[in-house]
């Protein structure tokens, strides 16, 4: 029997795990797999899909997180929310469950760990669910679960058909010997490029948000800048305005406002990043990195901090170079600067990596497979 498969987002934006669904749709539209998603709320991603002319249903229905219990009043917030969450997710089933028979899905695909709803629905349809875990869920990202992250995984733990983005999200929610470990696919074969002469500057990419380091990155470049003066860190990404002005407050406190430069949203992250002397991967506790991929696969010197999955994609002195303070991301960076001849072997051995192992052409053919074998 053909798979016929049902995806289910947490969000509708255009970050981290919608990003990689995209990637997962193109490369199994590619076999010709028949494919649907849902989403909560129709967002810019919609657009996407909109444009490729892919189907999708907007149903809206809530995922896990909840806010920080900070006290007892908040703790008694989220027990009633938790029940609105339930009330508003048991009407969202009705709708899925019309989803799934039209399109006779055979496969629920929960595309994030926040994601429960599929459980219910596959359980309910009497087919098979797959549970893509994607985060880490923890405090120091200020991501909470309603009943609390031990409850949660323990109730992941119960699932069978289990896939982790990484070893570390595995190792996360105790799935370490029962998940299957699928690298995201991040791009098609690109055409083959080579390293081009280096700007002065470095680059940041991501959401702006604390625990993503951008902290350390700027106190990190604002110490290089002393001894090459001529350089600029370039900030790529959006966050929540608060934090971004409490960025930029900062920035001009150390009277670095003409040398970091906040960039925003931006469409050509690509030539950024190739031009770049170096990418600063700086969040701890990073499940995968998409962006440090694109960085390897654009001959961007790959700076990351060695933890979690970041640590798994990058080996120190061979597809990258790895840190554990700020003095050492400091000597990295001057590092980079002062020996760019010598790191062409580090760009071209990263660029390797990223095309054996996060294409859209190997990853269809995993996930593929996976779905074939399913119990």
């Amino acid at each position: 029997m053909e798979n016929r498969i049902l995806f289910i987002a947490n969000d509708a934006g255009l970050y981290g795990a919608n990003q990689s669904l995209i990637n997962i749709i193109s490369s199994l539209k590619e076999k010709n797999v028949f494919v649907t998603v849902v989403f909560p709320i129709k967002g810019a991603i919609c657009d996407v899909f909109d444009e490729k002319g892919w189907d999708y249903h907007i149903v809206y229905f809530r995922t896990e997180l909840c806010a920080r219990p900070s006290g007892v009043i908040e703790l008694s917030i989220n027990i009633l929310r938790n029940y609105k969450k339930k009330y508003i997710n048991a009407n969202a089933l009705n709708a899925l469950f019309d989803i799934v028979e039209v399109n006779k899905i055979n496969i629920i695909h929960s595309n994030s760990s926040v994601v429960s709803i599929g459980v219910d629905l596959a359980k309910k349809m009497v087919i098979q669910h797959v549970w893509h875990l994607r985060e880490h869920i923890h405090p120091n990202f200020d991501m909470y679960v309603y009943g609390g992250l031990e409850k949660y995984k323990r109730k992941i733990q119960k699932n069978k058909n289990i896939i982790c983005i990484t070893k570390s999200v595995a190792h996360g929610f105790g799935v370490d010997k029962t998940a299957f470990v699928l690298l995201d696919a991040v791009r098609k074969m690109p055409k083959f490029k080579e390293p081009v002469q280096k700007d002065k500057y470095f680059l940041f990419c991501g959401s702006i948000v604390k625990n993503k380091g951008i902290e350390e990155a700027i106190e990190a470049f604002y110490e290089i800048s002393i001894n090459y003066p001529n350089y600029k860190f370039l900030v790529v990404g959006e966050g929540a305005p608060d934090y971004e002005t409490y960025l930029k407050e900062r920035v001009k406190g150390l009277g670095m406002e003409k040398k970091i430069e906040f960039l925003g949203f931006r469409k050509d992250v690509d030539n950024l990043m190739a031009n770049a002397t170096a990418f600063l991967m700086c969040s701890r506790n990073e499940a995968l990195g998409r962006v440090t991929v694109e960085a390897m696969i654009n001959f961007c010197l790959v700076i990351g901090y060695n933890d979690s999955g970041t640590a798994e994609i990058v080996e120190d002195g061979k597809t990258g170079l790895l840190y554990k303070s700020k003095e050492e991301l400091v000597k990295h960076m001057g590092y980079s600067i002062a020996n760019y001849p010598a790191l062409e072997i580090i760009l071209n051995n990263a660029y390797k990596f990223a095309l054996n192992n996060f294409l859209e052409e190997k990853f269809s053919t995993d996930l593929n497979n996976y779905y074939n074998n399913l119990d």
